[in-house]
């Protein structure tokens, strides 16, 4: 399970007091089960009698772990969550990494924004310059974060997002985080919750009118994906798919 990272902007629109501040582990949290097809013992994703659900629910449970180390809430998967996408899904996880820290959900997805995460997983470039979406600008700098990513499931992608990021992490294949006090230490992490400090970009930990576009490349192993969050400096485009709309399916 491995994971690169490209990012560009900083800050929000909504940078308040009134939000936690975000604090990162002090070292990467290795996995309590294997999340990939393969290698440890009683992987409910391996085997002829495994099923999706027991498969999703293994994954669920390791991210938990991961929670219980950092005080955060044991996490819950949506009771559709077999039926969405994989982009759908990783907007519905990374927003639960957003809530359960106590940071607001990101609007949903639009078309604009994923036609330029497209372009921009194809070229393996990124621009805070996007041709159909004014981003907003705040404290004299783009409100927007680009995340590149990629594993053999959301789940784990996910994972090394948000535990994988720190020291000998999956930054490390850059030797962007050789050291604990290296700035790109946990920088996927941060802009995914929004940081808006120099050193890392992200939409902002406040931001209530966020949205997001998300590419995927399902076909290649292991999947690729290229995230864009991003506040709109106008009337946000028309999304795609809501937070709104899946707060049914949460238990």
């Amino acid at each position: 399970m491995v994971s690169l990272l490209t990012c560009a902007g900083v800050t929000s629109s909504a940078q308040a007091t009134n939000y936690p501040p975000i604090h990162n582990p002090d070292f990467n949290v290795t996995p309590v089960f294997n999340f990939d097809d393969g290698g440890a013992p009683g992987n409910r994703c391996l085997g002829a009698k495994t099923t999706p659900t027991a498969c999703a629910l293994y994954r669920q449970n390791i991210i938990t772990h991961a929670h219980a180390r950092e005080g955060v809430k044991a996490l819950r998967l949506p009771s559709n969550w077999l039926a969405l996408t994989a982009v759908q899904q990783m907007f519905v996880i990374i927003n639960f990494e957003r809530i359960d820290r106590g940071y607001p959900a990101f609007i949903g997805p639009n078309s604009v924004l994923k036609a330029d995460a497209v372009k921009s997983l194809k070229t393996q470039t990124i621009s805070t310059n996007l041709p159909d979406f004014k981003v907003a600008t705040i404290r004299n700098a783009p409100a927007i974060g680009q995340n590149y990513g990629f594993g053999s499931n959301v789940l784990g992608v996910d994972y090394v997002f948000f535990y994988d990021d720190g020291i000998g992490g999956w930054e490390q294949n850059g030797n962007q985080c050789p050291r604990a006090s290296s700035t790109k230490c946990w920088a996927t992490r941060d802009g995914l919750l929004g940081y808006d400090a120099a050193t890392h970009s992200g939409s902002g930990v406040g931001c209530t009118k966020c949205q997001m576009g998300i590419a995927d490349a399902p076909l290649v192993n292991p999947r690729v994906f290229f995230i864009i969050d991003a506040q709109s400096a106008g009337p946000p485009p028309a999304t795609t798919f809501t937070w709104a709309e899946e707060r049914k399916y949460l238990s």
